[in-house]
């Protein structure tokens, strides 16, 4: 694929035709300067594959041209028409001859696929990439100034190597040294949102994150409500039948990222909403030590070192239980790490794989009972999912 022009477009113009972007004076220039690169250089391509000098030699000095008005041209009269022969009249003749075998049914429109949207277009990746992420920038005070962000969008574009290496880079720049931590959360929320710069001007606005993290205390629910209280579209692809759906499905991958990056965070909220005392403890003792990972912490060891921050706040008398109940939720997360699946096992006094397995072999063996007041079953190829567990 040729290279790509420098030069963000206006973030509107992704979701439109590239026909219709041709109209607007604020892409054309930098829509017809990409189609043109890439015409030339796929057909000089195809051209030396076929082996085809002198069609190649033609179409390295093919004249740019505004496709917007020539969209219906074959191939072969695009070339004739912008190709320039030469004079001698033994090289024209080759030229011709190299010429009449392109296509005269396809269009210059229909090969590059004008028809598509900008986003849809290979041909546009990466200024659909630039055109996101200057408008990613734009929604934060620190990334505003325009030659910040063309300097470190040429930088990203050009890079190659890790990406390690170009935040390396990056700190050795005098300028951009100083916004690098604001550089990675607005790549981040990026990610988060998949490059939905509305919503990321929304979630800035109204909770104020200094990290990713800081969003853990976004739900399904306040996200949904954001997203539709603002009239934010929902990127293209999100599943769902009405806009409803499509809202809510958005809202719950968003969400699901943040559980799947930080999930001791969201264990911890649904721990906090229990009835019982002792683990509410045990979620303030989570929210005292972060830094615990459910999945891999030895909590042995790292309580043994950090037991004034864990347990801060928290009675002497109970620090044995609040350890206990820990090391319950640890085993019981290992087992199902969805936060409010855990604490129903947990609330149920089942907080390790040995109780788990032996109320299922109780409910087996009683032939599978229909379910009390209160309990539900979902399957459908997901988890076991429990509103309420009898107790063992």
């Amino acid at each position: 694929m040729a290279l790509i022009n420098t030069g963000p477009l206006p973030i509107q113009s992704l979701n439109i035709q590239v026909l219709d972007a041709l109209k607007d004076p604020a892409s054309r220039q930098i829509i017809n300067d990409q189609l043109n690169t890439v015409l030339r250089a796929t057909l000089i391509s195809s051209a030396k594959s076929r082996a085809l000098p002198a069609l190649e030699s033609l179409l390295e000095n093919l004249r740019p041209a505004d496709f917007g008005a020539e969209q219906n041209l074959s191939l072969r009269d695009f070339v004739t028409k912008y190709a320039t022969l030469p004079t001698d009249p033994a090289a024209n003749k080759a030229a011709q001859r190299a010429i009449a075998t392109l296509s005269t049914s396809t269009t210059v429109g229909q090969f590059l696929g004008l028809n598509q949207t900008i986003a849809a277009s290979p041909i546009f990746s990466g200024l659909v990439a630039q055109t996101n992420l200057a408008s990613l920038m734009a929604t934060s005070p620190t990334l505003a100034a325009e030659p910040l962000q063309t300097d470190f969008i040429q930088k990203y574009a050009s890079f190659q190597g890790s990406i390690q290496d170009f935040w390396n880079q990056i700190n050795q720049d005098a300028i951009l040294k100083a916004a690098i931590p604001e550089l990675q959360l607005t790549m981040q929320l990026g990610v988060l949102t998949f490059n939905n710069s509305a919503l990321v001007s929304a979630l800035r606005a109204s909770y104020k994150p200094n990290s990713i993290r800081d969003l853990t205390k976004v739900n399904v629910s306040t996200l949904t409500q954001l997203i539709t209280s603002q009239k934010i579209s929902v990127p293209a692809g999100i599943s769902g039948s009405t806009p409803a759906e499509q809202i809510a499905n958005y809202a719950s991958g968003i969400v699901a990222l943040l559980q799947l990056a930080f999930p001791t965070d969201y264990v911890a909220q649904a721990l906090s909403s229990s009835k019982d005392t002792t683990l509410q403890s045990v979620a303030k003792l989570l929210g005292n030590a972060p830094d615990i990972d459910l999945q891999s912490t030895n909590l042995g060891t790292y309580l043994k070192q950090n037991s004034a921050k864990a347990f801060q706040g928290i009675p002497a008398d109970q620090v044995n239980a609040v350890t206990a109940r820990l090391e319950g939720t640890q085993r019981v997360y290992r087992i199902n790490q969805q936060p409010n699946v855990a604490v129903t096992l947990l609330e149920a006094g089942m907080d390790s794989a040995a109780k788990i397995t032996a109320w299922l072999r109780r409910v087996l063996s009683a032939g599978f009972p229909r379910p009390s007041a209160g309990t539900r079953w979902h399957s459908r190829f997901t988890p076991l999912r429990v509103t309420s567990v009898p107790r063992p």
